[in-house]
């Protein structure tokens, strides 16, 4: 929800992010933007695979699949193409200066971690302390 996109934001803009900001040319702030973005898309495929019932289940797998290559189709499109770069030139090349430094995969990890502990907690405790009637009839099979 809110607090998970608040997350996903707040901890790349503390750790790599900037004020400064150009929207025609690629700078730090598209870096820590595009990391940011990144992290709200693993969040949401994380927290769908997380309340999904067959979260292991072919067509759970293959939709999340379906919405990476989507994501990853969307980015490149915007960073690697002309198309992209009259479109959005603040984008060029962006993928590729996220992924030279490392500390833009620790600031993705610590916002999916610090977006998903709720959700974690709150299914270990369901699960274990409170489980449903599926859960039990499940645990029972």
């Amino acid at each position: 929800g809110v607090a998970q996109g608040s997350i996903a934001w707040i901890i790349p803009y503390t750790m790599i992010g900037t004020s400064d900001y150009d929207k025609t040319q690629p700078m730090q702030f598209w870096v820590s933007s595009t990391v940011a973005f990144t992290a709200i898309n693993i969040i949401a495929w994380t927290k769908l695979l997380l309340y999904c019932e067959s979260p292991c289940a072919l067509t759970s797998t293959l939709s999340t699949a379906g919405a990476l290559l989507c994501y990853l189709f969307c980015v490149g499109l915007l960073s690697y193409s002309a198309l992209g770069k009259s479109f959005q030139p603040s984008m060029w090349q962006i993928p590729g200066d996220v992924m030279s430094d490392s500390q833009n995969m620790i600031a993705i990890l610590a916002a999916w971690l610090a977006a998903m502990a709720p959700d974690i907690v709150y299914l270990l405790i369901s699960t274990l302390i409170w489980p449903s009637e599926l859960t039990l009839a499940k645990r029972s099979y």
